[in-house]
């Protein structure tokens, strides 16, 4: 496993936090360098929706330095320069990155398709609630989704588990043909006749899911 898998394995970016520290910002891709090992070489991190790619330049000869990728390398100064990558990688997730609250692996799909298609990050606005958060769009502030963990009874659903809902907006005129009652939604903690959740639990395709996510973000468009 590359050692940038590892250190950000089940971790999410916050795009301001990695503006401050000094990330440039392209689309929505994200590029950082930093000297490392007395500036001998250079380390290159590019963070591209959910992917995260690094690159060692030994400086003297400008060329990629791969040996500190490999586990089983060798060798005291290998073992230095991967040390110094970790270190650098390692200050970039505490400082710019936090744990991932959301388990469901169609959570995951809705965190990564808006990041990549609308560059927008998860807001954690609630202490109370840490497993609550939004989305707003960047040039009004409206929100157009908010992903919550709900106990399934307070969705009137008899499994006694928490669920992961996405909640999104909608045109209150296909209401009755969008609600189904299973896996489609009133809008929970939402005004019922223009917010909808989908429960995150495979029951609704992605494809579908991605749609909805699509018509919410038009919906939250200033007018």
């Amino acid at each position: 496993m590359e050692l940038a898998d590892k250190i950000f394995k089940r971790k999410t970016y916050d795009e301001n936090k990695l503006i401050e520290y000094g990330f440039k910002k392209a689309r929505n891709r994200f590029t950082f360098s930093v000297p490392i090992l007395d500036g001998q070489f250079r380390l290159d991190i590019t963070i591209d929706g959910g992917r995260i790619a690094t690159d060692v330049i030994e400086l003297a000869f400008d060329e990629p330095f791969t040996l500190y990728r490999i586990d089983g390398a060798e060798g005291a100064f290998v073992g230095q320069v991967r040390a110094e990558a970790e270190k650098a990688l390692l200050d970039i997730a505490d400082k710019c990155f936090y744990d991932e609250t959301f388990k469901t692996r169609q959570a995951q799909m809705c965190i990564d398709y808006i990041q990549t298609k609308y560059g927008d990050g998860l807001e954690f606005l609630w202490q109370k609630f840490p497993d609550n958060a939004i989305w707003r769009r960047s040039d009004n502030n409206k929100w157009y989704g908010a992903l919550l963990t709900v106990a399934s009874e307070k969705l009137k659903l008899p499994s006694g588990e928490m669920k992961e809902v996405l909640d999104l907006r909608m045109n209150p005129a296909e209401k009755e043909s969008l609600l189904n009652g299973k896996n489609i939604l009133e809008g929970y903690h939402m005004n019922k006749n223009s917010w909808f959740s989908v429960v995150l639990d495979a029951g609704v395709p992605d494809a579908a899911v991605q749609e909805f996510i699509d018509k919410s973000f038009e919906l939250a468009k200033k007018k």
